[in-house]
C-alpha cells in the first residue's frame, strides 16, 4: 500500500484538561489529484466547448455535465461532495464519477472567482477516490517501520496499524521532555512528536485495499 510523501498540514493543540486535539488538519486536494488521477484532456475541452451549446450555455456545471454524459453516451453518475465526504481534502470539491471517468469542480473561496470552477476530467481506472485512507505517522515519510495510525473521518479517530495503541489512547503534553517516552509533545507552533519515536507527526495518505485499513471495516 504505497504512502504519498505529503506536504499537507497537521496540526494540534492541548486542551485544559491536558488532553489533545487536531487542531488543523488538511490534504492538498491538487496534490491528492495529481497522485492518482489522469488528466483526460480531451474530453476537458470537449465539455468545455458543449457547455457553449446555445441551447444550454449559461445552465448549472451540474446541470452541464449530466447532459454532455448523456450526449456522449458515457453513462450516469452520483455527484459527491467532499466537504460531506473525503473531508481532509483543501480546498473542497465535488465530483461525478461516470466508469472510470471522474468530473472534478474545485470551489475557491479567494479571489475575483469564487464558487466552483470550470469541472475538468479525469480518469480514475483504480478508484483512487474511494481506496485510499490518511494517515499520521510517527517520523519519516521515508520510514517503512515508523508508528502509523490511520483515519477516514477527518482526525477524530486514528487508528493504529500494527500492535501500539490507538493515538489518542496516548495523553498530550507540552514538556518537550516527553518527546518519544509514551506521551505525544505538541509544541508551541502545533507541530505534534510521535509518543513512541519523538518524530514529527506528518499526515499523509495511503492507497490500497480497503480491507486491509482497520477503520474501513
Amino acid at each position: 500500500m504505497p504512502l504519498s510523501k505529503s506536504r499537507s498540514v497537521v496540526k494540534f493543540q492541548i486542551e485544559s484538561d491536558g488532553s489533545w486535539e487536531i487542531a488543523e488538519c488538511y490534504l492538498d486536494l491538487r496534490e491528492f489529484i495529481r497522485a492518482g488521477l489522469q488528466a483526460e484532456e480531451k474530453l476537458t475541452q470537449g465539455l468545455h466547448a458543449f457547455s457553449r451549446r446555445k441551447q444550454i450555455i449559461g445552465s448549472p456545471w451540474c446541470e452541464i455535465v449530466e447532459k454532455f454524459c448523456d450526449d456522449q453516451g458515457l453513462g450516469h453518475g452520483v455527484w459527491v461532495d467532499t466537504f460531506t465526504g473525503l473531508n481532509l481534502l483543501s480546498p473542497h470539491a465535488r465530483y461525478r464519477k461516470v466508469g472510470e471517468i471522474v468530473f472534478v469542480q474545485v470551489h475557491i473561496a479567494k479571489g475575483e472567482n469564487v464558487g466552483y470552477q470550470k469541472p475538468r476530467v479525469y480518469l480514475d481506472p483504480h478508484d483512487w477516490l474511494y481506496r485510499n485512507a490518511w494517515a499520521v505517522l510517527g517520523s519519516s515519510l521515508d520510514d517503512p517501520g515508523a508508528p502509523v495510525w490511520i483515519t477516514d473521518d477527518a482526525g477524530e479517530t486514528w487508528q493504529a496499524r500494527g500492535e501500539c495503541q490507538d493515538l489518542k489512547a496516548f495523553e498530550g503534553t507540552c514538556d518537550i521532555n516527553y518527546r518519544g517516552k509514551g506521551k505525544l509533545v505538541v509544541s508551541p507552533d502545533g507541530a505534534g512528536y510521535c509518543p513512541l519515536t519523538g518524530g514529527r507527526l506528518r499526515l499523509g495518505f495511503f492507497y490500497g485495499d480497503p480491507e486491509s485499513v482497520p477503520c474501513w471495516r
